[in-house]
């Protein structure tokens, strides 16, 4: 692995140490530096005046008050060629023809010091290829795809009754629809059966199951008891010990007319919910929303520019609304976020009137659909690649580039 090269395109920050002097490629340090094998071992302790704001930037994200590991590093050839010595590929890595080291060492020491840290960053170090060679970002995703049903019991026993085939099967990240606990309507309004969250028996029992399985499980909701006769329409996410990680209750209620006689009002028995969340886990950063929430891109975008590797959206999505518009906006979030959208459905009649249309999706951050769950209850399953986000997102960063504007040139927008 000799000679190999260092082609980072972020080095801007060490342009201000570059001069037209001879520098370290001169004739005289070549000379001593072939002679010992490297001129010297920067290991002197360092002038943090002539730091560079990329490694002050590093020490400061690393939580270190000094270069710590930093100071043992090797400056000399490679093949006549100024080169850094990576102890991680037992290596010298040639610093590019197009940078020019300056005379003074500890001016140097940093440049050495910010191309050994960028280089073993970058794509293109080799332990890169170890890590997705040998410690590979795959996740085996469930959509348990359950219908909505009537009470607590039957709606819990159908769950853990999917989740014992997924987890079978290798799901080590099992998601279930939007009112996974229980629903019915009455008249205009959504009627879930709703019991305050410390009692609730789905919440317990798919608890108790991941726990016993080892896999996460990400409850698409239940109604858990509020305060002045509502409830919240809540999400969970749980871990492989059975603890809950985080909580998300749906911000935006499903108030609409399709037509004369198919008429919902979400809100007259919901509260709505404030706050965005995101759930850190091992294997990925997971944004939460919950059915309606879909229409709203702007809480994708905030999602994904705050970290979200996958989108969760559970929902009991109407048939009327899901034929028309279910795959267009899960695969639109996807493709505009570059992340994976996770999308467990609801199927099938609903007591009390109405239909959940079901087709639980895995896309990916391409807005290709993997997996698709028809219109029948059971299980579908991907194994994703996690990244696959940083790919899609280098490719296109359109996350980077929201820019500010103002419609008429009034009222001032936070992202185009």
């Amino acid at each position: 692995m000799a000679g190999t090269v260092y082609r980072g395109s972020e080095i801007n920050d060490v342009d201000q140490f570059l001069s037209d002097a001879p520098g370290l490629d001169s004739e005289r340090e070549k000379e001593i530096g072939q002679h010992i094998g490297y001129r010297y071992d920067v290991n002197l302790t360092p002038d943090y005046d002539r730091i560079t704001p990329f490694l002050t930037k590093y020490i400061e994200v690393m939580g270190w008050s000094d270069l710590n590991w930093l100071e043992d590093v090797h400056l000399g050839y490679e093949e006549s060629r100024p080169a850094v010595f990576d102890r991680n590929i037992n290596s010298w890595v040639q610093i590019p023809d197009a940078i020019e080291l300056p005379d003074n060492q500890q001016d140097r020491d940093m440049i050495a010091r910010e191309l050994l840290v960028k280089f073993q960053m970058s794509d293109r170090h080799p332990l890169v290829a170890l890590r997705k060679a040998y410690m590979s970002r795959s996740l085996n995703v469930a959509c348990l795809q359950t219908r909505p049903k009537p009470d607590i019991r039957s709606a819990l026993d159908e769950a853990l009754a999917l989740a014992e085939v997924a987890a079978d099967a290798g799901g080590q990240l099992l998601t279930l629809p939007e009112y996974c606990g229980g629903l019915t309507t009455k008249g205009k309004s959504f009627v879930p059966p709703a019991m305050p969250e410390e009692e609730h028996p789905v919440l317990k029992g798919l608890q108790d199951f991941a726990k016993s399985r080892k896999v996460w499980v990400i409850i698409g909701s239940v109604a858990i008891s509020g305060s002045a006769g509502k409830i919240y329409n809540r999400s969970f996410t749980i871990d492989d010990m059975g603890c809950i990680r985080s909580r998300y209750d749906k911000i935006h209620l499903f108030d609409i007319q399709l037509s004369q006689n198919e008429v919902y009002r979400e809100s007259a028995l919901i509260s709505g919910g404030k706050h965005a969340v995101l759930s850190n886990t091992p294997f990925a950063i997971i944004g939460h929303s919950i059915c309606y929430d879909l229409r709203f891109p702007g809480l994708y975008r905030e999602l994904a520019r705050a970290g979200a590797e996958i989108l969760m959206v559970p929902a009991a999505f109407t048939k009327k609304t899901g034929e028309a518009h279910w795959h267009i906006l899960n695969r639109a979030r996807a493709i505009e976020n570059g992340a994976f959208v996770v999308a467990p459905c609801a199927v099938g009649p609903i007591d009390g009137g109405g239909e959940s249309y079901g087709h639980s999706l895995i896309i990916n951050p391409w807005g290709e659909v993997l997996a698709d769950g028809g219109i029948t209850p059971g299980i579908v399953q991907a194994t994703i690649d996690l990244d696959e986000v940083s790919l899609i997102r280098r490719k296109i960063p359109s996350l980077e580039h929201d820019q500010p504007f103002t419609l008429n040139g009034n009222t001032q927008r936070n992202v185009a």
